[in-house]
């Protein structure tokens, strides 16, 4: 960050040294975002910039499916805020509150042949953006159903090319032709994933916004279909593995273990606390010490 700073200086002229910078390529991106791009909480342009993100999951249109939706916005990111100062004084790193607002919600609706209901933009706004002005991120999560996970995305570019957006795909809800909900566990292939890699990278580079964070929930082994060709080369994206397990801290670390197994390069790991299915919860020094590696991304479901 403070590289962002000087970079940020009237008429810097950097000397850039070190094998850890990477190509060439990757590099002059960088400094063009770090010169140009807005910047994030904590004077940062990279999403996990030694920063923790803290989220509360959920759906404003339908509470039963999380935390958010079960107080106005105001209310809920003063909650998500108060969480994410559980975790201050347990990481040495910054902290940033975040919530993931589902805005596709599977259904099970016989007369959805989508299986997926796509929440109306204007009412997800009212959540976004007074997010934004309180320094929270914001990841949009899909539920798709029988759509594909970039047509969807596509849906919500216009909340998507503000600075503090991210995005999440959730497989578990991604059906196979003559698939139901709760009847199957969704999965969907990894070109499918890289095709969503592809687009957002480049929304990115083209709106000269900040890193994003692509997140992708997964608790089973062949939720993601060929796994090992998952695209982790856009530096405009920060890539998260989210592991979704609930139960005992024995089982969920399980879960955990082979989630991470073969885990591709580059991958950051996501961890998720069930405030009822979970038996028992644990709390953040536990969540901190236990885990490892530490989670990039905490969410409360």
């Amino acid at each position: 960050r403070p590289a962002v700073a000087a970079l940020r200086a009237e008429n810097t002229r950097p000397l850039l040294l070190g094998p850890s910078l990477g190509s060439q390529n990757r590099l002059l991106s960088r400094v063009a975002m770090a010169r140009t791009a807005p910047l994030l909480p904590h004077d940062r342009v990279l999403v996990f910039d030694d920063t923790m993100l803290v989220a509360h999951y959920g759906c404003q249109k339908y509470p039963e499916l999380g935390l958010l939706g079960e107080k106005p916005p105001a209310e809920a990111i003063a909650d998500i805020q108060a969480r994410a100062t559980e975790y201050a004084d347990q990481v040495d790193h910054d902290v940033e509150a975040a919530m993931e607002l589902i805005v596709t919600v599977a259904s099970g609706d016989p007369k959805n042949e989508k299986a997926s209901q796509e929440l109306r933009l204007t009412d997800q706004r009212a959540w976004v953006e007074p997010a934004g002005e309180a320094g929270v991120h914001v990841v949009l999560d899909l539920q798709p159903g029988h759509v594909d996970f970039l047509t969807q995305a596509k849906i919500y570019e216009r909340l998507l090319v503000m600075p503090h957006v991210s995005l999440a795909l959730d497989p578990e809800w991604r059906l196979k032709p003559g698939q139901k909900h709760l009847e199957q566990i969704g999965s969907v292939d990894v070109e499918e994933v890289n095709a969503v890699a592809d687009w957002l990278a480049d929304l990115v580079r083209r709106k000269n916004l900040p890193q994003k964070a692509l997140v992708i929930h997964q608790f089973t082994q062949d939720m993601i279909r060929n796994r090992e060709r998952l695209t982790t080369t856009h530096d405009e994206l920060a890539i998260v593995l989210h592991a979704d397990g609930h139960g005992a801290p024995t089982d969920k670390l399980g879960t955990w273990a082979r989630v991470r197994t073969d885990l591709p390069a580059n991958v950051r790991m996501g961890w998720k606390n069930f405030l009822d299915e979970d038996t028992p919860m644990m709390s953040p020094a536990e969540t901190v010490e236990r885990v490892d590696p530490v989670p990039d991304l905490v969410t409360y479901q």
